[in-house]
């Protein structure tokens, strides 16, 4: 079997910003606002800020409301 993915999640193991605002359909500033917040983890290489798609998958996971049907 593939391994369980997100559909709305691009295949890549970092994303940028502007991938993780897409996902998230939030604006930049917001993105920013959450990383001091310290609701998302990032790291920099060079100048460009990156996200880990396992972070963000883990943030997807833990804001979805489980329904125990």
């Amino acid at each position: 079997l593939p391994p369980q993915t997100n559909s709305h999640l691009p295949e890549k193991a970092l994303l940028k910003a502007a991938d993780v605002c897409e996902i998230f359909q939030v604006s930049r500033p917001t993105l920013y606002e959450w990383l001091k917040q310290k609701k998302l983890k990032s790291f920099k290489i060079k100048s460009r800020r990156y996200f880990s798609r396992e972070d963000i998958e883990a943030v997807i996971r833990q804001n979805t409301p489980k329904n125990n049907v």
